[in-house]
């Protein structure tokens, strides 16, 4: 029966319709839960000297539970995500279990929403960068929003003073 391989919604006109099939969702959910975990041990085992770029003497053995390969990865999504990054794995482990759950199908829905608090908490950082000056040295970050959070500031929230830029971001 079809109803066993895809998962099956009504529209807006009330038409039932196909979605991903079933293991799809499945595989999306397993490697979004395993991705999720292999980043948290990555960002919270993070040391900027790992990174044989960041110093002259690089950590040998490298201090980072995933390795080198966890030393970089943690490097590059601080650098442009920030501070904000340890959002990163608690929303795309949400977002798999939304994947795997029935319980919480909804979830996988709201992608679109988990970025947008992202790009706020980003822009909120940067914007708050001095009272979180401890992430931009300790983790070596432009700043302690990432790139991102930056360039959000500097492009857009300029005009709007730290105030007014507050209340949109929070908003």
């Amino acid at each position: 029966s079809s109803r066993r391989r895809h998962t099956r919604f009504r529209n807006v006109t009330g038409v039932q319709t196909c979605a991903l099939p079933i293991w799809l969702h499945d595989v999306i959910g397993l490697v979004l839960l395993a991705c999720s975990i292999l980043i948290l041990a990555s960002l919270l085992t993070y040391d900027r000297l790992d990174i044989p770029a960041n110093t002259t003497k690089p950590n040998v053995p490298v201090h980072n539970y995933i390795g080198i390969v966890g030393a970089h990865i943690a490097d590059k999504i601080f650098f442009i995500f920030g501070a904000a990054s340890y959002l990163l794995p608690a929303l795309a482990f949400f977002i798999g279990l939304g994947h795997l759950l029935a319980l919480l199908n909804y979830v996988q829905r709201r992608w679109l929403w988990s970025f947008a608090l992202l790009l706020a908490c980003m822009g909120l950082m940067d914007l708050y960068s001095d009272w979180l000056s401890g992430f931009k040295t300790t983790l070596n970050l432009p700043s302690p929003g990432g790139v991102i959070g930056q360039f959000i500031n500097r492009a857009f929230f300029i005009h709007f003073g730290k105030l007014g830029a507050t209340i949109v971001l929070i908003t």
